[in-house]
C-alpha cells in the first residue's frame, strides 16, 4: 500500500503531498484478540498550524490498483 497525505489550513496554504509506503504482509495475521484481516494499524503525527485545517489522506493499493480517500477537519487551539 501507499499512503498519501496533504493538509490545507484556513488561509489556503497547502503542504506538499507526502507519500509513505505501508508494507502489508498478508501471510502474517494481525496480533490481538479483536484484530481482523481488514485492519492495518498506522499512526501519523502531524504538526498543524493554529486554526482550521483540512487533512486529506489517500490509501492506494499498488497491486489491486484501488484508491480510498478520506478528508477530515481539525481545529488547533
Amino acid at each position: 500500500l501507499r499512503v498519501l497525505l496533504a493538509v490545507q489550513d484556513d488561509e489556503g496554504r497547502t503542504t506538499k503531498v507526502r507519500a509513505l509506503p505501508l508494507p502489508v504482509d498478508l501471510a502474517m495475521p494481525p496480533t490481538g484478540g479483536t484484530a481482523d484481516g481488514a485492519t492495518v494499524p498506522l499512526e501519523l503525527r502531524l504538526r498543524l498550524r493554529p486554526g482550521h485545517n483540512s487533512i486529506g489522506v489517500a490509501v492506494h493499493d499498488l497491486l489491486g490498483l484501488e484508491t480510498s480517500v478520506l478528508r477530515t477537519e481539525a481545529t488547533v487551539g
